[in-house]
């Protein structure tokens, strides 16, 4: 019985990422081809949810060439989606500027910052993570929500210093007053 309901509430919290009108994009998506005219009908739509769908489809290609036109898209709208793909593409220096640039201006959200530091791990290399450990030496700490999973994303892919790494978790952890997400995810990374 457990399991029916389980089964019935994932089914109801769970929206599709295609509408039963972008067939093309699902089959572009589907069979690997990331047609460009098909992605760039998507990326150009003035439905929210077309971008959004276009931006996860991109995620799935491994084309960096795609950086370009994604950080032409409105980061405000869709910095989520913006994020994740960036992040799914692959470690890229275009990438990695797009990120830093929005990690650097003042009127970011807590979740674009969370966001904007978790893709930076899957993308930036041993410059990056050395400018964001040094950064949250010297800044307000509250700034950098997401450096956890910064940090676990750099480990993943082998960069990195553990020392200054185990420091900034044990800082989110144990020493400093962060909501218990932050909290959480610096465990979930100690862990890892």
């Amino acid at each position: 019985m457990k399991i029916i309901i389980l089964l019935l509430l994932f089914q109801i919290t769970c929206f599709s990422q295609y509408s039963s009108a972008d067939r093309d994009l699902a089959l572009t998506t589907y069979t690997r081809q990331f047609n460009r005219n098909i992605e760039d009908m998507y990326l150009n739509s003035n439905d929210e949810n077309k971008v959004n769908a276009a931006l996860l489809s991109l995620a799935q290609s491994e084309d960096t060439s795609w950086v370009n036109k994604i950080s032409q898209l409105n980061f405000k709208q869709y910095s989520k989606y913006i994020c994740f793909t960036l992040g799914e593409l692959g470690e890229s220096f275009q990438s990695t500027n797009y990120l830093l640039s929005k990690f650097s201006q003042t009127n970011n959200s807590a979740e674009e910052v969370h966001d904007e530091l978790e893709a930076l791990g899957k993308v930036g290399n041993i410059s990056t993570y050395n400018f964001l450990v040094e950064s949250y030496a010297k800044n307000d700490k509250n700034k950098f929500d997401g450096i956890s999973l910064a940090l676990y994303n750099f480990y993943f892919r082998k960069i990195g210093n553990s020392d200054r790494t185990i420091s900034i978790l044990s800082n989110e952890l144990i020493k400093s007053k962060f909501p218990g997400r932050r909290n959480f995810e610096a465990a979930f990374v100690l862990y890892k």
